[in-house]
């Protein structure tokens, strides 16, 4: 049976990682771990164009994976080509769709580093739909009382090894649920801003005394929240502190942390944004996405 985890299993989904390296980690996690449900439809923006069949596409059929494909093959015919000669082999080698799944959730990678930088002069409205995608997956899984909502979860995961961890995230990905359908959904959205910002790049320019000042009254929104106020409350003491997060509502942080943001001009979100990805370096993205590890 072919092994799709071989040697990119501590490789991060390039788009979705580095994006996660921006936001709030907890939407991270919540979002990407979204409970069953009505499957994602299609991201607006993507046209299925005619083009020859890619190997994924025989095998995973569904209209995220589609619109996935078809992006990556415009930002990136590389990455494209590449991917595609790698699951026709996997596909001989008898890979099924959760093997295939995995696969491409962790490919193209290095191809696609150069193309980040891109972001920097995309239009906040790209950043803009990935937050509410975001904060709407957080508020869900925040009502429904996910276990991926509690602290307990994530205190859980301090006593397991980098391969229990990421065996249970990836038990959340199996083709075909919600979270694979939204992280698709999410890469694709992220590769649509690398391709606008190709066509129309917004030179959104550099923080201004104005923007500081917008940021911090988000600040000051964030820790007068109660479940921050009461970590706060107990810093230095690391068994209290541990004891606190246990009962802490991830999510609800997550929708907080989003709403703050959203709370910020469109220029000061657009100026963020803009630093940012322009002050990464492919090094920089390299390791944040080490440390991730979730793949």
């Amino acid at each position: 049976m072919y092994d799709a985890r071989g040697k990119s299993s501590n490789q991060s989904g390039l788009i979705f990682g580095v994006f996660t390296v921006a936001v709030v980690a907890v939407a991270f996690f919540g979002v990407l771990l979204m409970p069953h449900g009505k499957k994602t439809g299609a991201v607006p923006g993507v046209a299925v164009a005619s083009q020859p069949q890619h190997a994924v596409l025989t095998v995973l059929t569904d209209t995220p994976t589609r619109n996935y494909i078809v992006a990556l093959g415009k930002v990136s015919p590389r990455a494209s080509e590449r991917l595609d000669a790698d699951v026709a082999t996997a596909i001989a080698d008898g890979a099924g769709k959760n093997e295939i799944a995995i696969m491409m959730m962790k490919s193209t990678q290095e191809d696609l580093l150069s193309e980040i930088q891109h972001l920097a002069r995309a239009d906040v409205s790209h950043f803009d739909k990935a937050m509410q995608m975001t904060k709407s997956g957080l508020g869900k899984l925040s009502s429904s009382r996910s276990k991926w909502c509690k602290g307990t979860t994530y205190e859980t995961f301090a006593s397991l090894g980098p391969a229990r961890v990421q065996a249970r995230i990836q038990n959340e990905f199996g083709y075909g649920t919600p979270a694979y359908a939204w992280m698709l959904d999410l890469n694709t959205l992220l590769l649509e801003a690398i391709i606008d910002a190709k066509a129309n790049p917004v030179q959104h320019g550099p923080m201004s005394p104005k923007d500081q000042q917008a940021m911090q009254g988000v600040m000051v929104r964030l820790i007068t929240n109660p479940q921050i106020m009461q970590l706060m409350s107990v810093q230095g003491d690391q068994a209290a502190m541990m004891r606190a997060m246990r009962n802490l509502d991830m999510c609800s942080l997550g929708v907080t942390g989003i709403d703050a943001f959203q709370s910020l001009p469109r220029d000061t979100r657009g100026r963020m944004w803009g630093e940012v990805f322009s002050g990464m370096d492919e090094n920089e993205l390299q390791r944040a996405m080490a440390q991730m590890g979730a793949f």
